[in-house]
C-alpha cells in the first residue's frame, strides 16, 4: 500500500484511517495541536461560530496551533484565536473535546495530529490581528460550520458545541 494515499475503506474509522501515516514523520504517534470554537450569540439569541480560512489551502478551519511549553493548552488556544481571528474572549481551561486531523507538511508528507479544543466566548472582535491579511473570518450557525469544515470529528464537536452553549452549559 503507497502510505502518501491510503485507501480508506468506510468500515475502518477515522482514527483508524489515520493510522496508515504514523511512520511518516520522526516515527511520533501524532503531533499535539490546540485550538478554540469562538463563539458568540446573535441578536435573535443564535448560537454562532466563527471560522477562520487556513492560510494554505483556504478551507475553514478554527484557529488552532501548536502547543507551548510556557503557556497552558487553554492560554494557546486562546493565543491562536487572537493572532488568526482577532478574537479576544473568555476561554474555558478545560477541553471542550479532540479532534484530529493529517498535517499537510511542507515537503508533502503528513502526520496525523490531535487537536485538544477550548470553548472561548467571544468579547471583543478586532481588526489589525497579526494574520489578517493571510485569513478571512466568517461568523455561521453551528449548522454551517460544521457544514464547511472538512474533519469530520471536529464537525461533530461543533454541533455538541452549540447545543452546549445553547442550553447554557458552556460559555
Amino acid at each position: 500500500m503507497d502510505r502518501t494515499k491510503p485507501r480508506f475503506s468506510s468500515n475502518k474509522g477515522y482514527l483508524g484511517q489515520l493510522s496508515a501515516y504514523l511512520p511518516r514523520r520522526d516515527n511520533a504517534f501524532a503531533a499535539e495541536q490546540c485550538g478554540a470554537i469562538c463563539h458568540r450569540i446573535s441578536r435573535s439569541g443564535a448560537v454562532e461560530i466563527l471560522l477562520v480560512s487556513s492560510r494554505e489551502t483556504g478551507r475553514w478551519i478554527i484557529p488552532k496551533g501548536w502547543m507551548k511549553l510556557d503557556r497552558a493548552p487553554y492560554e494557546q488556544a486562546a493565543a491562536e484565536a487572537w493572532q488568526e481571528a482577532g478574537v479576544i474572549g473568555l476561554v474555558e481551561r478545560r477541553p471542550f473535546g479532540y479532534f484530529s486531523y493529517l498535517k499537510q507538511w511542507a515537503d508533502g508528507t503528513r502526520s496525523p495530529t490531535i487537536v485538544s479544543v477550548f470553548l472561548l466566548l467571544m468579547e471583543r472582535l478586532v481588526n489589525g490581528f497579526r494574520e489578517e491579511s493571510e485569513r478571512r473570518r466568517e461568523w455561521v450557525s453551528t449548522t454551517e460550520a460544521a457544514r464547511r469544515v472538512q474533519e469530520p470529528e471536529l464537525r461533530t464537536l461543533i454541533l455538541k458545541a452549540g447545543q452546549a452553549i445553547a442550553a447554557g452549559r458552556a460559555g
